[in-house]
């Protein structure tokens, strides 16, 4: 950014349902649930890095996705940059 910005990330966990679609020869997958996890805010200079582990809990099998949304402060309603991560659990 070539500044001192600071960053909101919000996480969001996701119970997924995976149907296959025969006619495209694929599988697709539809939210569920969606339950919101936690946020934190950080600030970083300009050459600076940040990191900082989270650690997630999963009661029962399933699909889930970990939504991370990260906003660049002061706008905290529009997502700057976002990842998610598709986990399978089994028993």
């Amino acid at each position: 950014e070539f500044a001192t910005v600071g960053y909101e990330v919000r996480v969001n966990r996701a119970v997924m349902e995976a149907t296959f679609n025969a006619s495209a020869n694929r599988t697709e997958y539809r939210v569920v649930s969606s339950t919101f996890l936690t946020n934190f805010t950080f600030t970083i200079a300009n050459g600076e890095y940040w990191n900082r582990s989270c650690a997630f809990n999963f009661s029962s099998p399933g699909i889930y996705r970990l939504y991370f949304d990260l906003y660049k402060l002061p706008d905290n309603q529009n997502i700057y940059r976002y990842l998610f991560l598709t986990v399978f659990v089994r028993t």
